[in-house]
């Protein structure tokens, strides 16, 4: 059985993964990733051509192809460290999040040692503003994204260099890069993804192929963390995060922060967005009490 983190957990293990210098992967799963990792044993084509429109703007894409997108997310499932799910309420509403777990068992994707967190996990480290712990003065962060926030990202967290992949987004959100995403900027990235040394931090936000561009990264030898539409909410593009506790200016706002101030905010924000998910308690980290960000 693979254990479920919180997101103080999730946190804290990916920062454990950094510490040692190891490769890694988090990943998450949302109903996209069940229409394509469930096609075609649970879900069907054209609950995959949902998708296809909306991350690649077109719903032309030949059957073996979805069929060889599922096979390669799935993959990258297999070598997650980190696999982020849908909750109990999504799973119930709707049965494309349901194929999520249908999947995940039926093909025995999970790792002996993965963990599984939820799949809100990116919006969870900016509620508890993690991203500041994770990120400030890096040499080096990868960044895999339609929305060009480098700048942002260096002044906000005095990151040196970063390296931005940048793909075309979501057809309604498509932002500067003219290149379709797939198959043009999916194979661009294969030849051109560069892990600078081992361990290196990347950020990936690129849909269902960001999946399989965090396996790539693992096996290059980097660390990926899927951050999903969190780059959007920072470049403030108003596509699914429109709240404003998702966008970087929360950082400036609160310039440093408690362990104590950090779990009060977290609780908040979950309890605000009605997350069926666990709440922290102080009781459980005493370690990091006294830690501050």
């Amino acid at each position: 059985m693979n254990k479920k983190l919180n997101g103080f957990e999730v946190y804290f293990e990916i920062e454990r993964l950094l510490k040692s210098g190891q490769p890694g992967a988090v990943i998450r799963l949302g109903d996209g990733e069940g229409a394509l990792i469930g096609f075609p044993d649970i879900t069907t084509s054209s609950h995959c051509d949902n998708f296809m429109k909306i991350w690649f703007g077109r719903k032309d894409i030949a059957d073996e192809t979805k069929m060889w997108m599922g096979e390669q997310i799935r993959n990258a499932i297999k070598v997650a460290d980190i696999v982020g799910v849908p909750r109990e309420k999504q799973i119930q509403k709707h049965p494309l999040y349901e194929a999520v777990p249908r999947a995940l068992s039926k093909y025995s994707l999970l790792g002996e040692n993965a963990y599984l967190a939820d799949a809100a996990l990116h919006r969870q480290l900016q509620f508890a503003l993690f991203y500041r712990k994770l990120l400030s003065n890096k040499d080096f962060v990868g960044v895999i994204s339609s929305r060009d926030v480098t700048e942002k990202l260096k002044q906000a967290f005095n990151i040196r260099h970063i390296d931005h992949y940048r793909i075309m987004g979501e057809s309604k959100f498509a932002g500067e890069e003219t290149l379709p995403h797939y198959p043009d900027g999916f194979n661009k990235i294969k030849e051109t993804l560069n892990v600078p040394y081992k361990g290196a931090l990347f950020l990936v936000g690129a849909g269902g192929l960001g999946k399989i561009y965090c396996q790539w990264i693992k096996e290059k030898g980097g660390f990926a963390l899927d951050i999903g539409s969190i780059f959007d909410a920072w470049a403030h593009v108003k596509s699914r995060l429109v709240h404003p506790c998702h966008q970087l200016e929360r950082y400036q706002e609160t310039p440093i922060i408690s362990f104590e101030q950090a779990v009060e905010r977290y609780n908040q924000l979950c309890e605000n967005f009605s997350m069926d998910t666990g709440r922290i308690s102080l009781d459980d980290f005493p370690q990091h009490i006294h830690e501050s960000w």
